[in-house]
C-alpha cells in the first residue's frame, strides 16, 4: 500500500483543430461543423509510454520520451514526480529508479486495467474544444496527456499541454484513497466520469485567471461565476453536478435556496470584503460550506457567482462568452445582471 506525501492541483487541457471561426461569432456554434472535427482529438497516453516496448533498454525509452513529449517531460520529471538533478546521467539514474518503484508499478498497472479505452473521453474533451475554438478562435488549443504521478496531481497545465493523472480517477471504490486518507467528499469525485470536466475547467482557469486589482469576496464570486459559465458552454451535455462537484441533491438544495444564500451573502456585508480569511470558506472546497446547513455543498459561492453571470448574459444578449471573460468589473456584472433570486 502507498503512503506518500499528496498535494492535488487542479488545471489543464489539450487537442488539435483547423477550423478557423469568425471572433465576433456569438451565435451558438454549428453542430455539422463540430462534427468534422471531432475525430481529431487523440490523447497522448504518456502514461502508456513510460513501461511499452520493455524489450528496449531504459536509456533508450528515456531518449525517445523526451524527445517526444518535449517540455510536458520535464514538466513531468521536475514537478510531478520530483526527479530534477542538475545532470543528464543522473536524471537518467532517477528515471530509472522511478519506473522501478513497486508503488509506481502497482498503480500504473490500477491505471491500465481502469482505462483500457478513452475514445468516450475523447469525444467529450474534443467537442468542448471545438466550441472553446468557436468562441475564442485566437486561442491556442493544447495537446492532451495522461499521466501517473502517485497521487500528486489530477490535472495539470503548460502553455501547450494540458495533463490529466489518471490515477486520481481510479473510482470510490478505490482501496488507494481511504488508505491515503482523502475525505470522503473528494473520494467522491475521484471517477472517470468527472475527468472531462476537471480537464476543461482545469484549462479554462488557466488561460482566464483573474483579472484586476480587487480582491473582495463579490471579484472572487464572479469570476469563479465566469468560469463555471464557460465551461457549461462547452460542455453542454455534461451534467451540472459534474461541472459543480456538487452532487444531485445538493444542487437541487441551492436551486431551492437560492435567495436565502444570497441574502445571507448580503447581510452579512460579504460582497465588498476584501478580508480573505473572512469569505474563503464560502469559496473553499468541502463536504458543505460553514455556515449553512448540512445539506449545502462545499464552494457555496461559485453557485451564487454562476446565477449572476446567467442573469448578466440573459439581460446582455449581445455580450459573447469571448467579451464577457475580459469584463473585470464584478460590480458592473452585478448591477447589469439586475440579479434578483426569487426563491
Amino acid at each position: 500500500m502507498l503512503a506518500k506525501v499528496l498535494r492535488i492541483f487542479f488545471g489543464g487541457g489539450i487537442i488539435f483543430f483547423t477550423m478557423v471561426f469568425s471572433p465576433s461569432c456569438k451565435t451558438e456554434p454549428d453542430e455539422a461543423a463540430l462534427s468534422s472535427v471531432r475525430s481529431n482529438l487523440k490523447i497522448a497516453r504518456f502514461d502508456l509510454a513510460l513501461t511499452e516496448r520493455e524489450g528496449d533498454s531504459v536509456e533508450l525509452r528515456f531518449a525517445a520520451l523526451r524527445k517526444q513529449y518535449g517540455n510536458f517531460f520535464n514538466r513531468f520529471t521536475d514537478d510531478i514526480i520530483h526527479i530534477n538533478p542538475g545532470d543528464s546521467a543522473l536524471l537518467l539514474s532517477e528515471f530509472k529508479r522511478f519506473l522501478a518503484d513497486p508503488d509506481f508499478n502497482e498503480v500504473n498497472h490500477a491505471v491500465k486495467d481502469t482505462f483500457k479505452d478513452v475514445t468516450a473521453m475523447e469525444e467529450i474533451i474534443g467537442n468542448a474544444f471545438s466550441r472553446y475554438q468557436y468562441y475564442f478562435p485566437e486561442k491556442k488549443i493544447p495537446e492532451v496527456i495522461t499521466f501517473v504521478s502517485l497521487f500528486n496531481y489530477a490535472v495539470i497545465s503548460t502553455d501547450t499541454a494540458l495533463g490529466i493523472g489518471l490515477d486520481m480517477y481510479l473510482g470510490g471504490k478505490s482501496e488507494y484513497y481511504a488508505a491515503l486518507g482523502f475525505p470522503v467528499y473528494k473520494i467522491a469525485k475521484m471517477s472517470k466520469e468527472y475527468i472531462p470536466a476537471d480537464a476543461i475547467r482545469g484549462w479554462v482557469e488557466s488561460e482566464f485567471e483573474p483579472e484586476g486589482s480587487k480582491n473582495d469576496f463579490l471579484s472572487h464570486t464572479i469570476h469563479r461565476g465566469k468560469i463555471l459559465y464557460l465551461q457549461k458552454k462547452l460542455m453542454p451535455e455534461e451534467h451540472d453536478t459534474l461541472l459543480t462537484g456538487y452532487s444531485s441533491s445538493q444542487l437541487q438544495w441551492c436551486y431551492e435556496n437560492e435567495k436565502n444564500i444570497w441574502s445571507f451573502f448580503v447581510e452579512k456585508e460579504l460582497l465588498f470584503s476584501s478580508n480573505v480569511e473572512w469569505y474563503s470558506k464560502y469559496l473553499s472546497e468541502g463536504p458543505t460550506t460553514n455556515g449553512f446547513p448540512p445539506q449545502s455543498p462545499g464552494n457555496i459561492a461559485t453557485f451564487t457567482g454562476w446565477q449572476i453571470i446567467k442573469a448578466y448574459m440573459k439581460e446582455n444578449p449581445d455580450i459573447t462568452p469571448a467579451m464577457l471573460m475580459k469584463q473585470s468589473d464584478a460590480a458592473m456584472i452585478l448591477k447589469d445582471s439586475k440579479y434578483k433570486p426569487k426563491k
